[in-house]
């Protein structure tokens, strides 16, 4: 055999052989168990158990110089066969061989040998020279019911149990951040198939992602130190994440203060004179995210107290603007997005006028180019401020005597129309049907101006002046029933209609105000 042979003399008769050899046939082994379920097989935690079926795993590294392994031999301490059993080649990772046997775990230390051929077909023998301790105690971690947060506790669980002779036995923990609290170990007295429960407690330091190992170990009683049963785990400390119900609660959204007033009564193109100022207060108690306005317009004033995201105390708002805008919304959002509105609402129904139809007495733009709507003038009476026997022939205040006049729409425009008087006073009546319009006010005001646009921007204007008949003086007029001026009223701007001053496509709308009007046509311009 090659190799270092070296021989002993012990006596005139015996002589003891040491031979050394290199080879690179060699094995590794593992002893496995059943998962859970049954399911697989696993590499055993802690000693084997005397007396329990186990399955030994056995790879060769070489085996291209190999032509079969056949055995796996159990030795004692001296080298007496305790076991000899067939392997099996289930196959392994790769392609590469492993084989298989299954094994009584012996009652007394032991190592593993396997035989086989060699592909020249000499027998061979390798042996693992580790000796093998065996216990009858069986050790267990249960499953850990929870999770080790920082600063909090959490409960390690065990079984031992006695598969050998009555014995009493110690269980201990250790683990090397020194999170095991007090008591470290319980000592029970076991009869032969007995088992015990009991638990160990881990409290975690305050940093996050820190990982112990915990050795938790059976010792007997009476045995030396290295004959102990042992298991093993590996801990990581987390932080608890709090969740919370989602919050539905909107914030919210109170008035606290309001100046200013939108009376405009009958004469909307008053509103872009008039203000308006609103104080208001948003709350949430799982806190504000932000505050805006929506419904104002570009030159309205909007500002908050200032406050971070998440803020749960009251956050004041302020806003103001013309009457002309009087629907604003003050919205207040909270962390989950739920929204809290208050809403400014001085005239309830209120249209905001088109811009346009406010447009100063006669300076209308009349496009050259595109859609006219026509305006035909008819019906219109006199202001006699001649006095009577009721007054002793002298004048007649303007106020206590009304003019009216009836107009004509064209059909040039499409959708519905909106019609506002300028310079009619506080106390008109503008009715519409169709698309027949009739007006009346005081003499007080006699140069009105009836402004027209539809919903697609299309615009026109009639100005009316009723003849005037005043106290020592020559009745004048600027138009006569007879000769009713026409007013082609225009437009083709584009854009929609904002607001409605008065919004009819069929049916009659009455808007009753008091003061003068005329009559009057303006031309088209380049």
């Amino acid at each position: 055999m090659p190799g270092i042979w070296k021989l002993t003399r012990s006596d005139t008769q015996e002589w003891e052989v040491d031979i050394t050899g290199n080879s690179t046939l060699d094995f590794t082994h593992k002893l496995t168990q059943p998962g859970p379920g049954g399911i697989g097989q696993y590499p055993l935690v802690g000693r084997p158990i005397a007396g329990s079926n186990t399955t030994v795993a056995i790879s060769v590294p070489h085996y291209d110089y190999v032509q079969s392994v056949d055995n796996l031999i159990l030795l004692d301490a001296n080298g007496a066969i305790l076991d000899n059993v067939t392997l099996h080649n289930v196959g392994g990772r790769r392609g590469q061989p492993l084989f298989s046997g299954s094994i009584i775990i012996p009652s007394k230390e032991f190592k593993i040998a396997v035989e086989g051929y060699d592909k020249n077909n000499h027998r061979f023998q390798r042996m693992n020279p580790i000796l093998m301790s065996t216990l009858a105690i069986k050790l267990e971690v249960l499953q850990i019911s929870g999770t080790l947060y920082k600063n909090e506790n959490v409960d390690i669980p065990y079984r031992v149990a006695n598969v050998g002779s009555s014995t009493s036995v110690t269980v201990s923990i250790t683990d090397d951040q020194s999170f095991a609290q007090l008591p470290t170990s319980h000592s029970y007295t076991l009869a032969t198939n007995a088992n015990q429960t009991g638990k160990f407690v881990l409290r975690a330091g305050g940093t996050k992602g820190v990982t112990t190992t915990v050795t938790i170990s059976v010792k007997p009683v009476g045995v030396s130190d290295n004959k102990i049963q042992f298991s093993v785990r590996r801990i990581t400390v987390e932080e608890r994440l709090v969740t919370k119900a989602p919050d539905k609660t909107p914030p919210i959204c109170n008035v606290n203060h309001v100046t200013g007033k939108c009376d405009v009564g009958t004469d909307v193109c008053r509103c872009s004179k008039l203000t308006w100022s609103m104080t208001v207060v948003g709350q949430d108690m799982e806190g504000l995210l932000s505050a805006f306005v929506s419904g104002g317009s570009l030159k309205a004033t909007f500002s908050t107290d200032p406050f971070s995201a998440g803020h749960t105390g009251n956050i004041s708002a302020y806003i103001s603007d013309d009457c002309c805008h009087q629907n604003a919304i003050v919205t207040f959002v909270d962390l989950s997005g739920n929204v809290g509105k208050c809403h400014a609402n001085f005239t309830p129904g209120f249209i905001q006028p088109d811009p346009k139809l406010c447009e100063s007495p006669g300076k209308m733009t009349v496009p050259k180019n595109g859609t006219h709507i026509s305006c035909t003038i008819s019906d219109m009476s006199e202001c006699n401020l001649i006095g009577g026997n009721n007054t002793g022939g002298g004048a007649i205040n303007c106020d206590a005597v009304n003019w009216t006049m009836k107009a004509r729409l064209g059909t040039e425009g499409f959708g519905r129309y909106q019609i506002v008087a300028v310079d009619a006073g506080s106390a008109y009546t503008l009715t519409r049907s169709n698309y027949s319009v009739e007006f009346s006010t005081d003499c007080c005001h006699t140069d009105v101006f009836i402004n027209v646009i539809d919903i697609g921007g299309n615009m026109g204007q009639c100005e009316a002046k009723p003849t005037v008949t005043k106290q020592d003086s020559e009745p004048s007029r600027s138009s006569s029933s007879s000769e009713a001026p026409v007013g082609l009223i225009a437009g083709a701007v584009g854009g929609a209609v904002v607001g409605l001053a008065i919004l009819v496509t069929m049916g009659i709308f009455i808007w009753r105000k008091v003061k003068s009007a005329k009559l009057v046509v303006p031309q088209p311009t380049a």
